[in-house]
């Protein structure tokens, strides 16, 4: 290291746990086609995409897995991305996908 980086003598790292869990998130979630139990909400099309996450997920993938319409799933995605939660890939409009998050 020190050959390379000659302006560096000494680097110091703290490393510090954010919160501890109780128990694990159940995770992942299945994406799935269900039967279709349930209505789509905004946060269970949110939590959707965020276990597909870093691949995009579809429309009509979506579709498949909620009890719900396409205009009513398109409105939700809609509010999300009003909100800044998710967003569309730039080569197909139909497939999203979670922001990224800055820490």
């Amino acid at each position: 290291m020190q050959s390379r980086f000659t302006e560096f003598s000494k680097i110091e790292v703290e490393l510090t746990q954010e919160k501890e869990l109780d128990q694990l998130p159940e995770r992942p979630i299945s994406t799935e086609p269900s039967n279709k139990s349930s209505a789509a909400t905004e946060e269970k099309v949110l939590e959707l995409i965020e276990a597909s996450y870093p691949n995009p997920l579809s429309l009509e993938t979506m579709c498949s897995h909620f009890d719900s319409d396409e205009t009513c799933i398109r409105a939700l995605l809609s509010e999300l991305q009003l909100k800044k939660k998710i967003r569309t890939m730039e080569n197909n409009l139909n497939n999203f996908t979670r922001m990224e998050r800055d820490s």
